[in-house]
């Protein structure tokens, strides 16, 4: 048995693995009681959230938006915050509800169709798919089978438009599992400030007595050592009560081998090693002038087989009517997302194919000042977006394994992999994160 006397342990009551959001919400909570020690793998905190300035505006090539706000709990808790301390709010902007949106997907033939004329279509899909019963996943179908199973091929082409919602192509996305997730999701909120905000915000709330927060520091392997765990890494070891783990699901897959060095539950070894990794690029275009159609709102464009939402969420911001945006926001899903991100320099001369359809003819196309690229899928502490379910998986095996955790209690999971209700989602994170802690603390 280890003796947590002896260097080179160090003997906080939790560890916690990861300073994204929800480690630093697990943190929280777990500090206003216990000592609590967070390893951070990078060298900065905040995760997969990445803001940056540009000029007089902030980007962000992370997490952007707050889902479903109505039942948001991370966004009530920041407004409430807000508040409570007269400070001034944050620049968000409300952006749709699923009663109004509508985006219009343009094919590489020139048909154009909307996201609305499908919405009822993904119900009767709903509807369909859930007479199947628990085993829905053995008779699982990709939405890409379901639209041209049911549906007519201009109506059944605007399903393409989520792929930059899921990460994931429409060949790969589930029939089963997709419709859930991407209706009646409620009012998004943007947010312009950048979401470092977020992580300020879940920062100032640590008690920094009982919090050591240590970057650089990735884990190398964790072990169960009764009556605690051991957790080696790049800042020493550790012997502490309870580990909390918030890496992507995505590290977990490529560190499973080695990371834990203790049997983990076969359902839970499941869940890492069959989980499905979203890759969605993020392309922030900063232009010298406006080139296309006013009214753009959000376009998905399709070009040989691949698709790339493009959105003009910035005209929003735009300081009087005589404002005009010269940015263009990019999301590009599955294999050529990832190409980009591997090579930054391929972005622009890509999404110029895709653009074409929104160019204002008077004007023509124009080359970008500023082309900024998002790193998720090639920095090795993220690997890709956020998780996400393919043709034949579900969200039971998903993310049940991860939410229950592993050596009575003493091995626990966080992150936007480990909740049904927000998942892939900021709000996600946070309230996994909330929930973790919540278990130590009624150990």
């Amino acid at each position: 048995m280890v003796d947590p006397c002896k260097e080179p342990y160090r003997n906080p009551s939790v560890v916690v693995v990861g300073a994204g959001i929800a480690g630093l919400s697990a943190a929280v909570k777990l500090s206003q009681k216990c000592k609590v020690v967070v390893l951070e793998a990078q060298n900065q905190i905040g995760g997969r959230i990445s803001s940056f300035q540009s000029g007089n505006r902030t980007y962000d090539l992370g997490a952007s938006w707050f889902h479903d706000i109505d039942n948001n709990q991370l966004y009530s808790d920041i407004q409430e915050s807000i508040l409570s301390s007269g400070r001034k709010p944050w620049p968000l902007e409300i952006d749709h509800t699923d009663e109004n949106y509508e985006m219009n997907v343009i094919a590489d033939d020139g048909s154009v169709s909307t996201v609305q004329d499908v919405s009822e279509k993904l119900k009767c899909a709903e509807n369909i798919l859930e007479t199947i019963g628990d085993d829905a996943s053995e008779f699982d179908m990709s939405l890409e089978e379901y639209a041209h199973t049911y549906l007519q091929p201009v109506v059944g082409i605007a399903l393409r438009a989520y792929e930059s919602y899921v990460g994931l192509l429409w060949s790969q996305m589930s029939a089963v599992e997709t419709p859930p997730t991407l209706l009646d999701h409620g009012t998004d909120a943007f947010q312009f400030g950048g979401n470092e905000l977020v992580i300020d915000f879940l920062k100032s709330k640590l008690n920094s007595a009982n919090t050591e927060l240590i970057l650089n520091a990735p884990v190398t392997s964790i072990s169960n050592s009764e009556p605690g765990i051991t957790v080696s890494s790049a800042a020493g070891q550790f012997f502490c009560k309870h580990v909390i783990v918030t890496a992507p699901l995505a590290v977990l897959q490529k560190a499973k081998p080695s990371l834990f060095a203790s049997p983990i539950p076969e359902p839970l070894e499941n869940a890492i090693t069959n989980a499905t990794i979203a890759v969605l690029a993020k392309v922030v275009l900063e232009f010298p002038k406006r080139f296309w159609r006013k009214g753009l709102g959000r376009v998905c464009c399709i070009y040989k087989n691949a698709s790339v939402m493009f959105s003009c969420i910035y005209d929003t911001q735009t300081e009087n009517e005589h404002s005009v945006n010269k940015t263009l926001l990019a999301f590009v899903p599955g294999p050529l997302g990832a190409s980009i991100e591997r090579d930054h320099a391929s972005a622009w001369p890509e999404l110029k194919q895709f653009i074409k359809p929104l160019v204002d003819s008077e004007v023509g196309i124009v080359d970008p000042q500023q082309v900024h690229v998002s790193s998720w899928s090639k920095n090795e502490y993220i690997r890709g977006a956020y998780s996400s379910l393919s043709k034949g998986q579900n969200m039971r095996d998903l993310v049940l394994p991860m939410m229950q955790g592993a050596w009575d209690d003493k091995l626990l999971f966080a992150g936007e992999h480990c909740t049904i209700q927000g998942i892939g989602c900021m709000d996600g994170a946070y309230v996994s994160g909330i929930s973790a802690a919540e278990k130590v603390l009624n150990d």
